[in-house]
């Protein structure tokens, strides 16, 4: 968090020479190599100017927040703000942990491909469609629900399965090394391919919610899908915009009075 003296694209910098591609790629691929992710912003786009005239000015984002995809588990919804600049070639930014957004939206029903792979999903299906094969809504409804409720009850604990596998091996690989017998040997291999199921199954969640192709990948690289959805979560959420004189505005319901007033402007008839 603080000055880090270079830009990562070009859009983020205006006037004066071009960016110089080399120091880029070396900074992107030093965050990258770190799996950190810019946090982003609100307010205005560059966080230092060289405050000359405007034929000679120069204005570009050299502050940010870099986190690593743990802390951004820990403070989901934090974000940062650019203040206005007084007094200095920098302006001051903001990181709320936990900001004022106003009440959660719920969140929509999506399928999740990774229920296929689960012996269970075809009789939630079958189910829902039961006696209702002449009514498609009322099925989509019950299979929502069925879906909502399964899901969480199977696929919810992944993360707690995983722990507890892994805690569960170190026991018994603790308990081999002291005391080996054919029994604790049967129980490893039992509980490894129970956490390979869950790591797949993880992979799996975490490669859907990246929207990538991620098959192309051919490796098991849960910490790059991780990351991947949670700078995409990040991007995906407006902290404030900026109202038709140019301010920004943060408060929940100044955003939602603009973004009414906005639609109804867009959809009145001259």
């Amino acid at each position: 968090m603080g000055y880090f003296n270079d830009v990562t694209k070009e859009e983020e910098k205006s006037g004066g020479n071009g960016i110089n591609s080399r120091r880029v790629n070396v900074y992107n691929e030093c965050m990258d190599f770190c799996n950190l992710i810019d946090l982003g912003f609100s307010g205005p786009k560059f966080t230092w100017t060289n405050c000359r005239d405007i034929s000679d000015l120069i204005q570009q984002r050299l502050d940010k927040v870099w986190v690593n995809s743990d802390w951004k588990l820990i403070y989901p919804e934090a974000t940062v703000s650019h203040l206005a600049r007084i007094s200095s070639d920098h302006c001051p930014f903001l990181l709320s942990l936990d900001p004022n957004l106003g009440p959660r939206r719920s969140r929509l029903f999506r399928f999740q491909p990774m229920w296929l792979s689960h012996d269970g999903f075809p009789s939630i299906v079958r189910e829902a469609w039961e006696g209702n094969n002449q009514d498609v809504c009322l099925a989509v409804e019950i299979f929502t629900q069925k879906g909502k409720a399964w899901n969480k009850e199977v696929f919810d604990n992944i993360f707690w399965k995983k722990r507890n596998l892994t805690a569960r091996l170190l026991g018994v690989e603790q308990a081999l090394a002291n005391n080996p017998s054919q029994r604790l040997i049967d129980i490893h291999n039992f509980l490894s391919g129970e956490l390979e199921k869950i790591l797949a199954l993880e992979e799996e969640l975490w490669g859907m919610k990246a929207r990538i192709n991620w098959l192309i990948q051919g490796e098991h690289n849960t910490s790059f899908f991780h990351t991947t959805a949670l700078v995409r979560r990040s991007r995906n959420c407006i902290a404030g915009i900026m109202d038709p004189i140019g301010n920004w505005i943060v408060d929940i319901d100044r955003v939602k009075e603009i973004f009414l007033m906005g639609f109804v402007k867009l959809y009145s008839s001259d």
